[in-house]
């Protein structure tokens, strides 16, 4: 396959809603083929999009600067929570983040809400999402940026999500995974 024919065979499966792993396997080639283009594709999206308009989707106009959940008076309870505009955000900001800009907890937050929406797959999905800051040093540090010698909102958020996962959203797919857990209570009532 020509270079010319991989960008555009991973344009195309990206725009169908690959991940880029998703990408690779399906293409045989190693992730670190691909994920270079796919930052390409990405950065020039970003470069000419225009921000689109937001339908039962709750974010605010300008949320590429900025997402927060904790204490705006905008965002529901969660017994409020309608799933499905949920599930629409979920998957907007899995296709639109820029996750070389994200902090280390975001992928684990998204991981969460995947499994309590009931899409375990995505789950696992989102705690592998291929980005700088969603990696792991062999120390433990989740590294963020060269002038933060330590970032521990990521450890504490993989901590979570897994244990969150495991214990009360059946967050792991059955058929790929067997977790075994005890002594773990669930944070928050599955539902």
């Amino acid at each position: 396959m020509s270079d010319e024919e991989l960008e555009q065979a991973v344009r195309r499966l990206r725009t169908e809603g690959y991940a880029p792993k998703e990408i690779a396997r399906a293409l045989g080639v190693r992730p670190a083929v691909v994920a270079p283009l796919v930052r390409m594709i990405a950065a020039e999206r970003a470069d000419t999009a225009a921000e689109s308009e937001l339908a039962e989707c709750w974010v605010s106009p300008g949320w590429r600067a900025g997402l927060t959940v904790a204490g705006h008076p905008e965002w529901p309870g969660g017994e409020t929570v309608d799933r499905e505009t949920m599930r629409r955000t979920l998957h907007r900001v899995l296709r639109e983040w820029k996750w070389t800009d994200t902090w280390g907890w975001d992928f684990p937050m998204v991981a969460m809400t995947a499994a309590r929406l009931g899409e375990p797959d995505t789950a696992i999905d989102a705690l592998f999402i291929d980005s700088p800051k969603n990696l792991w040093l062999p120390n433990g540090h989740n590294w963020q940026r060269a002038n933060l010698p330590l970032y521990l909102p990521g450890n504490g958020g993989l901590l979570a999500a897994t244990a969150m996962m495991a214990c009360a959203w059946d967050g792991f797919p059955k058929r790929k995974w067997n977790v075994r857990w005890e002594g773990l209570r669930p944070l928050l009532a599955a539902g």
